[in-house]
């Protein structure tokens, strides 16, 4: 066998410039990445706000692992990527970094758990009874999740460094963001939008998998189309089960997430909570026994039982703020803002179809503000409400006939919808 003899300082010098190749140099950092991924920019960054929140939902769903990702986690993250770490609009509760998101992923949650207990009519269904129970857990999941993203859509504007305007009807922020090769942009709200929910559907469609539209719609069509009439806007029947749970669990989360906290403006918080209330199959105009009227002229509000309602969906800690005291003060606050009509008096007297008597009511000045789709869910009826020669009416409220604040039927822990 042939050996090599080197020299002892050769073999020396050898040693010493490997060492030198294979490990830092002492005092100098070691060399970056070419290209270091920002996990800011990223969906999954976005999400790691909320990790809890995301586990709170895979446990909720139930499953497997392959099953969550189809059907929850790939419409998550595709709505991460579209809102970022977009903040909640003003009055809403969320106005936070990642609040938007928050706010989806929560009403996701509790629209979720809502399902469980809830009788859904599976009509002329070829499915089983546990795969349709599952697809309507879904398809409630997925209405919560996309419930918000009207009113984000409409209310914020983005831009960049370079004044470039994010069409966030057409695309998601983070592929904007790509394609200008930004790394930041900059957001304000704007006051007077009204959500438009064909633009949110456009997003929302895109947001969910064909997969998943495929599972729903295996034995039961009407689960999906149930889905998309929720998203799109267009349910108006009180008896759209789907629609009456996604809107019950909005407005309490919002209600409840409010609970701790009126720093937003009373005009906002006020008519945030309206929006929600009308949103409601509980607040459809015209629905026999309702406080809610629409006729040829105008929308109307049986007073107090709405202000009840108002009352008891705004936070906790708004009854201290001057308007939001009683049912006078709120009737005045609606009267000095513009809301309701206040000439000659805010109150009028309407007879409701099949009612015998007179009753106590408020006009809704300008509908369109406080209705996601520009008008009511409903018809108008053929006739006039007010009385003719309507006098003003006095209105007397007992503290003792207001509910608990909070949304019925919805009981939520702050700590429970927190990510972490």
């Amino acid at each position: 066998m042939l050996r090599l003899s080197l020299p002892h300082d050769l073999l020396h010098r050898a040693t010493q410039l490997l060492r030198k190749q294979t490990h830092q140099e002492p005092g100098r950092p070691a060399a970056p990445h070419p290209n270091p991924p920002d996990t800011r920019l990223s969906a999954e960054g976005a999400l790691s706000l909320h990790t809890a929140l995301l586990r709170r939902i895979r446990v909720a769903y139930g499953y497997t692992e392959v099953d969550f990702a189809q059907h929850l986690l790939r419409p998550i993250t595709a709505l991460a990527a579209w809102l970022h770490f977009l903040p909640g609009p003003p009055g809403g509760g969320f106005e936070r970094r990642g609040g938007a998101l928050e706010q989806a992923l929560t009403n996701c949650l509790f629209s979720l758990q809502a399902a469980e207990g809830r009788t859904f009519d599976d009509g002329e269904a070829e499915g089983s009874p546990e795969n349709n129970a599952q697809c309507w857990r879904l398809a409630c999941a997925l209405g919560g999740l996309f419930t918000n993203l009207a009113d984000v859509l409409a209310r914020i504007e983005v831009a960049s460094d370079d004044g470039v305007l994010w069409p966030g009807e057409a695309m998601p922020l983070l592929q904007w963001l790509e394609s200008l090769r930004a790394s930041r942009y900059h957001y304000r709200w704007k006051r007077t939008s009204v959500p438009d929910r064909q633009h949110a559907f456009y997003a929302a469609v895109r947001c969910i998998d064909p997969v998943v539209m495929s599972f729903l719609v295996e034995g039961n069509r009407d689960i999906a189309r149930a889905l998309l009439t929720n998203i799109s806007g267009l349910a108006g029947r009180s008896d759209d089960a789907l629609s009456d749970v996604v809107s019950k669990v909005a407005v309490a989360v919002a209600a409840h997430e409010r609970s701790d906290s009126t720093s937003a403006p009373p005009d906002d918080l006020l008519v945030s909570t309206l929006k929600r209330l009308f949103g409601t199959s509980d607040w459809l105009p015209n629905s026999p026994g309702g406080h809610v009227w629409y006729g040829q002229d105008g929308l109307y509000l049986l007073w107090p039982e709405s202000a009840i309602k108002i009352l008891q969906s705004l936070p906790k800690g708004a009854r201290a703020i001057p308007g939001f005291g009683s049912h006078d003060d709120l009737l005045g606050h609606l009267a000095a803002r513009g809301l309701i009509a206040a000439t000659p008096s805010p109150l009028v007297s309407i007879r409701p179809p099949g009612s015998t008597k007179p009753h106590a009511a408020v006009r809704i000045l300008e509908p369109s503000q406080l209705f996601s789709d520009r008008e009511p869910r409903a018809a108008a009826l053929q006739f006039r409400l007010a009385l003719p020669d309507s006098h003003s009416v006095e209105c007397v409220e007992s503290e003792s006939s207001l509910p608990p604040t909070g949304a019925e039927g919805q009981t939520l822990s702050k700590a429970d919808n927190r990510g972490s």
